[in-house]
């Protein structure tokens, strides 16, 4: 399923709203959850309003979301962490302690080749994460940087993506990469894409995301 809109909060609104109309109830740990394979979503231009979902989820006043720097921090903090089986910044700028993908890969390769089809993070390491006993492997798996009319698009991986509570913080955290790369190069921001292996939602969250979508049509 394809979702593409101009901006963050209008592909988050109609996400939602097809998931709940569309998804398929799956029981995972326990939990219910409706689902969607395979969603994409397009922002075409993540450059304006990329933290307005962030500020909806916000207005529930029974929850504390993340402040936007606590939600940096976890994207790019080079340290890895004592209390998680993994950090997305230690994969991503500090890989076996020493990588930088970022610095070291990604900007020096567009730099020498701006039509590269190889400019490609990856978060997954098969050798620590693809054990029976791990009940914990990245959601985010890969990131593909592209230079697409002058513009950085950025095309984002994700194994399993909840999307009312945690794709918000995720195209956050995305858009601060993709800034990133496209300020080393002197490039414009482009489109942001998210492909979701599974797309879901918890079913305890069905009267906060009717609240969403009702006030957001």
């Amino acid at each position: 399923m394809e979702i593409i809109k101009d901006n963050a909060k209008e592909a988050w609104i109609e996400a939602l709203k097809r998931i709940s109309k569309q998804g398929m109830a799956v029981e995972n740990d326990g939990q219910e959850t409706k689902e969607i394979l395979n969603l994409m979503i397009t922002i075409r231009d993540p450059s304006e309003g990329i933290t307005r979902p962030i500020e909806v989820l916000r207005g529930f006043k029974e929850w504390s979301y993340p402040e936007l720097d606590e939600l940096e921090d976890v994207i790019s903090r080079k340290d890895a962490s004592t209390t998680y089986q993994y950090t997305y910044g230690a994969r991503i700028f500090n890989v076996a302690g020493s990588k930088d993908q970022v610095e070291e890969y990604i900007i020096p390769l567009l730099q020498k080749n701006p039509n590269t089809r190889r400019a490609l993070i990856v978060l997954y390491h098969p050798l620590i994460d693809s054990k029976l006993s791990n009940k914990e492997s990245p959601c985010l798996i890969s990131m593909h940087f592209k230079i697409m009319e002058g513009k950085l698009t950025l095309t984002a991986i994700l194994r399993s993506n909840e999307m009312f509570i945690g794709w918000p913080a995720n195209i956050y955290q995305l858009s601060l990469i993709q800034k990133q790369v496209a300020r080393s190069l002197g490039a414009d921001v482009g489109s942001l894409t998210t492909i979701s292996h599974s797309g879901h939602v918890y079913k305890e969250f069905d009267e906060e995301i009717s609240e969403v979508v009702k006030n957001n049509p």
